[in-house]
């Protein structure tokens, strides 16, 4: 199948994943999962009705495939004696608190089985769609294409969230009941999830700026990014300010370290865009203010986990340590441990790296620690040496979107989300493919990237 209805397939996907309320429930998942299923079946097919497999090589499949294989491990009915000796208190929870359990029957080490194998589908989607977009991406008009797509959809969901600001409330949609959500903005439930999401799109506006286009061009660009930083400021998420100012900031200094970026006039017009964002946020960021001040009035590990005490989280990796409780079992495992009263059940704990811990344990934690390493390292080391501007400028803008929504995971649960998952993997898959760009040629047979 051609590589630009392949992107759109991807581009579609991406879309709806956001519009219908970020991805969540069980219709719109198994719309995603099934929708990604049938793309990555036409790439193949396509492959075999042209009798020539064409596949870009990364260091990244084997790492994928061992985590993979470990969720399923959680979820596979093992003998009590194996189950106890990896994990005693997966053992104890499924003899106390699983009905019809044999005691001395097998079990699993996920505590909740049904739930981690979710979690083993989503992750076999998002990985789809990596390597999906990376086997796709052939060209730069394919990187520019992708690029520009989710650049200006951005844009688009956050006009829509600037009216939603002032004309309804408390619902996504005109047509959604009232008061059916408490802090819905754009496409979202939560404020979060909105800079959350635009968080990972506004580096890669101004990475794009960065490449070489005329003035007026990037004048046009340079509104997009006003545009979805002033939609930012009206959803008043103190993670998003904050994420967007240290993804700024980091911004600024990588561009500043490379010659090549720095001599460039885009630069100083870059700065100026910046900075008149951040004056947006300082003339009318008195409630701003007021909420970021409110962290420092409450308990920390409580406040910034929205309720849930990280102190608890602990409490749950220590009972966990090498295994995990099972990818996907926060919900189940969590009221055992909570010690704070504001809500009753935690879906998510509001530190994604914490509730990977407790979820996957050290031996999950070491594989995906193996992914990201090699993924972080062979970006780092493509991008310090090459030379073209546009490999340069959109690849620093992937890398500050990746950067900004790891930041953005020690406040919030955003990977948790489909639809931010979905845009992290097809950034992630982008950003990879255009720092490997030869010259816009497209892949050869065995070409390792």
């Amino acid at each position: 199948m051609p590589a630009p209805i392949l992107l759109t397939g991807v581009f579609l996907v991406l879309i709806f994943s956001c519009l219908f309320y970020g991805g969540i429930g069980a219709f719109a998942m198994v719309s995603i999962e099934l929708a990604v299923a049938g793309l990555v079946l036409a790439w193949g097919m396509g492959m075999l009705w042209k009798r020539e497999i064409v596949c870009v090589k990364t260091g990244f499949f084997i790492p994928f495939v061992l985590f993979a294989g470990y969720v399923v491990f959680q979820c596979l009915p093992l003998p009590p004696g194996i189950v106890g000796l990896l994990s005693a208190k997966s053992l104890w929870v499924s003899r106390n608190f699983i009905p019809g359990i044999d005691p001395a029957g097998w079990t699993t080490l996920s505590i909740y089985p049904y739930a981690s194998f979710q979690e083993f589908v989503k992750i076999i989607t998002y990985g789809g769609l990596f390597f999906l977009v990376i086997n796709s991406v052939r060209q730069k008009k394919d990187a520019v294409f992708l690029a520009n797509a989710i650049i200006w959809f951005g844009v688009l969901i956050s006009i829509f969230a600037i009216i939603q600001h002032f004309s309804y409330a408390n619902k996504v949609y005109w047509f959604d009941a009232e008061f059916s959500a408490a802090t819905a903005v754009g496409p979202f439930v939560m404020k979060n999830n909105f800079t959350g999401y635009l968080c990972m799109i506004v580096p890669l506006a101004m990475g794009y700026m960065l490449t070489d286009m005329p003035f007026s061009r990037r004048v046009i660009y340079a509104t997009g990014v006003a545009v979805m930083s002033l939609a930012m400021f009206f959803s008043l998420s103190r993670g998003g300010v904050i994420v967007y100012g240290l993804s700024m900031v980091i911004f600024l200094a990588v561009c500043a370290s490379r010659t090549i970026v720095r001599q460039k006039p885009a630069f100083i017009f870059l700065c100026v865009i910046i900075g008149l964002c951040g004056a947006l946020f300082l003339m009318e960021g008195r409630m701003m203010a007021e909420r970021l001040r409110q962290l420092f009035q409450e308990e920390v590990f409580v406040s910034l986990g929205h309720g849930y005490s990280w102190a608890d989280i602990l409490r749950i990796i220590r009972d966990y340590i090498f295994v995990g409780s099972g990818l996907g079992t926060f919900l189940a495992i969590s009221p055992m441990y909570k010690s704070t009263f504001i809500q009753d059940l935690f879906t998510y704990a509001h530190n994604d790296y914490l509730q990977f811990f407790s979820e996957a344990g050290i031996a999950g934690c070491c594989i995906a620690a193996w992914f990201v390493w090699r993924y972080v390292f062979s970006i780092l080391k493509a991008w310090l040496v090459r030379r073209d501007m546009f490999v340069i400028s959109l690849g620093l803008g992937g890398m500050v979107a990746f950067t900004a929504i790891m930041i953005y995971s020690l406040l919030d649960f955003n990977l948790h989300i489909p639809s931010h998952s979905i845009l992290c993997a097809v950034i992630m898959g982008l950003t990879y493919r255009v720092l490997f760009l030869h010259g816009g040629i497209p892949v050869r047979r065995g070409e390792r990237a």
